[in-house]
């Protein structure tokens, strides 16, 4: 949960708030679906506040007028919300479901299309007093003081990305804008505040973690101030829009990079599918339920209720990573998992994070310096080779490995050469493909992925070269019985990856089932 908002009290509602400064991206149905499900599995006492006081849309979400201000009511004249006798509760209206009740900003506007002038710090501590177990918080399409300042001040601040690079870009930048939002509510800790205002003015707009300790300087307080704001400031991230399997992982590939570049770690706690469907049916405003039926509705938007009704748990599982090339620290700390997370999990998260950094261009989008990216993936690559090696190599963590070098020639991210490489050979000759040492504890995966990585391939390549799909490489690699296809198919697909890598086709397909068995007990 966010520490540099308010301590968290039983009796407060919990404010959870919907940002990212794209517009397009779902914010809005979001909010209005994971009210309605958390309403309808928890029986708890919502409000959605709409923070766009220029266009407002969650009251046509959850089937309510358009906010409209009355001039008078029966003691007279009703107060904005800018003027200090005013409440933020005169103006929560009823919706359709009687667990969920709505306010617009828009509602308490002095005039159309102005923004109301009180500060973050105000609403935050009315919404404080309010009677409800949550309040979601849906931010307009900007970078605007007051939408960052609720976002940084709320328990659980959800970051609302897309795929597209424009998303990317600008969540980037609204993150820019939530750390300086967070620094000036701790600058307390600096004792002078003209150095501190000093400091603010001279960042740059594309800041890094690098930029903000060099504009620090030598000032103790100032790289404090960093330190502990950076720990106490925790977000969350959700990826919506996802149209194929590869947008799936970009989420793990966003955190690890922004955690990188900005010193934040936002944990990413689900993607959600694109559905036609779903789109249409918000477009037509008919009807209550939500708007792509309850059963398919359970394998996004419920998990995201899961998340942030157990938020803490969220937390534990997913422990900030801790930057250190240290060989006795368990892998899974140094890439935000939890340390008792299984070994196949954590080299297919090491993949994930590998394959997203030379895949997606997209995250140059996410550095000051677009080479950082290449320089990750080999990082990553690097640390995944001293954890967990594959079968025929040495454990190099006996020795500590080099530090990774920038490419910057190329922008694509390589892997780095295997630590002990075969004498080249002719394309004729078949390679040996057994395991040294084959035991329950290899995966009939590491067959594949040894292959793919000794001839610099990505899985995406190997989908094009093959023509087999994506969804069924990765099962192949990961040894997912859920997903394999039936044996027949199986062996072909085997036959297939042993033609494109040049090794006996009959001694592959025999190991790779030998050890599926194997694992299979």
């Amino acid at each position: 949960m966010n520490r540099i908002a308010p301590p968290y009290h039983p009796d407060r509602p919990k404010l959870v708030v919907f940002g990212g400064g794209k517009g397009g991206v779902g914010r809005s149905t979001l909010c209005a679906e994971i009210a309605r499900s958390l309403v309808r599995q928890h029986t708890q006492r919502v409000l959605c506040l709409d923070a766009s006081w220029s266009c407002p849309t969650l009251n046509s979400l959850l089937h309510t007028p358009p906010p409209i201000v009355p001039l008078q009511d029966e003691n007279g004249m009703l107060p904005t919300l800018d003027e200090n006798d005013s409440h933020i509760a005169d103006f929560i209206c009823e919706t359709p479901n009687p667990n969920i009740h709505l306010v617009s900003l828009a509602a308490g506007r002095a005039y159309p299309f102005m923004r109301p002038s009180f500060t973050a710090q105000t609403l935050v501590n009315q919404l404080h007093q309010l009677d409800f177990s949550f309040v979601f918080i849906d931010l307009g399409p900007e970078l605007d003081p007051l939408h960052v300042g609720l976002f940084t001040l709320s328990d659980i601040p959800l970051l609302v990305c897309s795929p597209e690079p424009a998303a990317v870009r600008i969540t980037t930048q609204f993150l820019r804008a939530v750390i300086t939002q967070a620094l000036s509510f701790n600058s307390y800790q600096v004792p002078d505040h003209d150095l501190f205002l000093n400091f603010l003015y001279n960042l740059p707009i594309d800041f890094n973690l690098e930029t903000l300790r060099y504009m620090a300087g030598e000032s103790s307080s100032l790289q404090n101030l960093i330190t502990t704001t950076l720990a106490e400031l925790e977000t969350y991230l959700i990826i919506n829009l996802v149209r194929e399997g590869a947008e799936r992982d970009m989420g793990y590939v966003l955190s690890h990079a922004w955690y990188k570049e900005l010193g934040t770690f936002p944990r990413f706690l689900t993607p959600v599918d694109y559905e036609d469907r779903r789109w249409f049916y918000n477009r037509r405003h008919s009807g209550l339920s939500s708007s792509r039926g309850d059963e398919a509705l359970s394998n996004d938007i419920e998990q995201i209720v899961r998340a942030i009704s157990q938020i803490n748990l969220t937390d534990e599982n997913a422990p900030r990573p801790i930057p250190t090339h240290d060989p006795n620290l368990p892998v899974a700390l140094q890439l935000g998992l939890h340390p008792d997370t299984n070994t196949n999990l954590v080299r297919q998260h090491c993949r994930r994070i590998w394959e997203g950094y030379r895949r997606e261009t997209t995250l140059e989008l996410a550095f000051r310096n677009p080479d950082d990216r290449t320089a990750l993936a080999d990082s990553i690559e690097q640390l995944y080779r001293r954890a967990i090696p594959l079968p025929g190599e040495p454990n190099p963590n006996n020795t500590p490995p080099s530090s990774p070098a920038k490419n910057t020639q190329h922008p694509r991210a390589t892997p780095p050469p295997a630590p002990q490489p075969k004498p080249p050979r002719a394309s004729s000759e078949q390679e040996d493909i057994t395991p040294t040492s084959p035991s329950r504890d290899v995966s009939p995966g590491l067959l594949i992925e040894r292959l793919r990585r000794q001839h610099k391939m990505s899985l995406q390549e190997l989908s094009q070269r093959t023509h087999i799909g994506l969804k069924y490489l990765t099962a192949i690699e990961d040894a997912d019985l859920e997903v394999l296809p039936r044996s027949v198919y199986l062996r072909g697909y085997l036959r297939e990856v042993a033609r494109i890598f040049m090794v006996d086709p009959d001694q592959l397909v025999t190991e790779y089932f030998r050890l599926l068995e194997e694992m299979q007990g």
